[in-house]
């Protein structure tokens, strides 16, 4: 069983995610769906929410499921990434998303015929990524 942790975009919220995780769940893992700060549910002043703030936020809220989690300097690289790769994205080109995934460097790259929100166009082909991802 593994633990999913499903971070929502940029002007989204974590209501994105709601074909998804059911689906992983049904699978036999757990997930956390959080809100950004300044985003979702947590829209109060979102005009003047850090990118710095976001992740401090998420960070507390997932400590509790992260404490067995340790990553060093050294030790980040050896975490195996994965990038999902929507070919018909007009947001975030698959020329943009190459640069990314250029720039980032991960181990292995999945394509998937969707345009920008896969978690709605394509919940279960999406949902049978991250589990085949998730095997290798």
């Amino acid at each position: 069983m593994e633990h999913f942790l499903l971070i929502h975009g940029s002007w989204h919220g974590a209501w994105c995610w709601h074909k998804i995780a059911p689906r992983l769940i049904a699978a036999g893992h757990s997930v956390s769906v959080p809100d950004l700060l300044g985003r979702g549910a947590n829209r109060r002043w979102s005009h003047l929410v850090s990118l710095n703030a976001m992740v401090r936020h998420i960070g507390g809220t997932l400590r509790p499921a992260l404490t067995r989690l340790k990553l060093s300097a050294d030790r980040y690289g050896a975490v195996p990434r994965a990038y999902i790769r929507l070919t018909e994205d007009r947001a975030v080109t698959p020329q943009l998303q190459d640069k990314c995934i250029e720039k980032v460097g991960v181990d292995r790259v999945e394509d998937i015929k969707a345009s920008h929100s896969a978690y709605f166009s394509r919940p279960d082909v999406l949902t049978q990524t991250i589990l085949s991802i998730c095997r290798s």
